[in-house]
């Protein structure tokens, strides 16, 4: 007998069929988007792994620079407290042009005055260290018989900058200090410079100074913590694990708005100083 297909069956069995495809596509739909969820999340960790792999090449690059011209002067301090004053200087015209990084060189002597340096134009000659109350840093290093590495200062010419603070002795004689200046804007130069225009790059110090950047938004010898001022708490997290030396990943929202920032961050330890140095992008970034 051949069934009879009433009106009301055929009402059925289209609802049925409607109901099934409904689940099909709810369920292919989320499929979709748990896939593209996925394949988003590993390109963001592959994305915030070359960031680290930059933070660390930047960071590298800065403490190698940084250490070298730190031994150069402590070479120099070493060589001059033998050499006659007659030929010092020859000496400090080798260790300022091979350091291609050094602002000025100076010799405090051990009455905290300055006699002599290269280039000679920038050279304060019968400066005394001690009228001006500023012999601190040399106390420092002629008691503790090392190298001292000040925090950032404003130079009188304009920006920051840091000095290099190296005993000379002669044997158990103290004979004065050789200095050493290197402006944070020619190692903005050096390191900071050559990325993509929707990256920022800064460093920091131990106490969340800003020492340098790729871009005007960070101003030299503001303090990044009082910019931030609790209101962001993520970027503010950040900060703290850069100050405390960590290396790491982590992303903040831009103030006021809803644009995500991933940031990789790399320490740079130079002697008693702490640095960091982040790398920031936009998620936008990010190729999926």
């Amino acid at each position: 007998m051949i069934p009879k297909f009433t009106l009301g069956n055929n009402k059925w069995n289209l609802l049925l069929v409607i109901i099934i495809c409904t689940l099909i596509i709810s369920l292919i739909t989320l499929y979709g988007i748990r896939l593209n969820e996925d394949i988003h999340e590993i390109a963001q960790e592959q994305f915030t792994h070359q960031q680290l792999l930059l933070s660390k090449q930047i960071s590298t690059g800065i403490e190698e620079f940084l250490n070298q011209n730190t031994i150069n002067i402590e070479i120099l301090a070493n060589h001059i407290s033998d050499t006659p004053p007659g030929e010092v200087i020859p000496d400090f015209i080798n260790v300022y042009y091979h350091s291609r990084g050094i602002y000025v060189i100076e010799f405090i002597n051990e009455s905290g005055v300055i006699t002599m340096g290269y280039p000679l134009e920038d050279i304060p000659t019968g400066y005394d260290l001690y009228e001006h109350e500023q012999a601190y840093t040399f106390e420092k290093a002629r008691d503790n018989q090392k190298t001292y590495v000040t925090k950032p200062f404003l130079l009188m010419e304009g920006g920051l900058g840091v000095t290099i603070w190296s005993p000379v002795y002669e044997g158990d004689e103290f004979k004065g200090v050789t200095l050493a200046i290197i402006r944070l804007s020619d190692i903005s130069n050096r390191f900071l410079q050559n990325y993509d225009s929707t990256e920022e790059v800064y460093v920091v110090d131990e106490f969340g100074t800003i020492l340098c950047g790729s871009s005007d938004r960070y101003q030299a010898g503001e303090n990044f913590i009082d910019t931030v001022n609790g209101t962001n708490p993520l970027l503010l997290q950040i900060l703290n694990k850069q100050m405390n030396g960590s290396e790491g990943t982590g992303y903040y929202f831009e103030s006021n708005t809803s644009e995500k920032k991933l940031a990789a961050y790399s320490p740079i330890k130079w002697r008693n100083r702490l640095w960091s140095i982040a790398v920031v992008s936009p998620q936008s970034n990010v190729a999926t």
